[in-house]
């Protein structure tokens, strides 16, 4: 058999998203133009900061939950009858995305 090798102790796993803190519970992820977010059930009370992917109107998106405001991505406050027609679909606990690519799309490496 022979000796291990010391080196062992120090290699690295792979890395895995169920890994990451918040991920025992059921999570989806949704691709976005920028990458992909992980997002799960709302089971906690929102807290400032937090933002949601919801549907208003049939239509997917994001808000922020600021200062006790539902704000869009683009600055826009949602009024109480934008509210009554949202359904949240989740909370987003992390963003996963790309931070550089080529002009053409491509990894520059």
């Amino acid at each position: 058999m022979g000796f291990p090798s010391p080196a062992a102790d120090y290699a690295e796993k792979r890395i895995s998203l169920d890994d990451l803190p918040g991920m025992v519970y059921e999570k989806q992820i949704m691709e976005t133009d920028y990458g992909y977010d992980i997002i799960v059930p709302l089971t906690r009370k929102p807290l400032d900061g937090d933002e949601f992917v919801v549907r208003i109107c049939g239509e997917v998106g994001k808000v922020r939950l600021t200062k006790g405001r539902l704000v869009t991505k683009e600055g826009h406050t949602l009024t109480g009858d934008e509210q009554d027609e949202m359904e949240v679909l989740g909370l987003i606990i992390y963003e996963l995305r790309q931070h550089r690519m080529d002009l053409d799309g491509d990894w520059p490496f």
